[in-house]
């Protein structure tokens, strides 16, 4: 059951993906194409957008995470 359990996590890991974004893209496409288990690096600088619509799911086993670069400000 232990193997079963594994191998059902490795391979919602085996399909996750890390996006990048910078200021100046559409960072609004960049957080609607996130699927379970990705993740999206913000690189530092100013993002110029007055709303944001965040309506994600990701799953127990296969978190989103939008976060900065190591060391950058957003």
């Amino acid at each position: 059951m232990a193997f079963i359990l594994l191998a059902a996590c490795c391979a919602a890991c085996a399909r996750a993906e890390t996006h990048t974004a910078a200021p100046g893209e559409d960072l609004q496409a960049k957080i609607h194409a996130l699927q379970p288990g990705d993740e999206l690096v913000l690189s530092a600088g100013e993002y110029p957008v007055a709303t944001l619509t965040v309506q994600l799911r990701g799953r127990a086993d296969a978190w989103i995470t939008i976060r900065a670069a190591q060391g950058a400000k957003v």
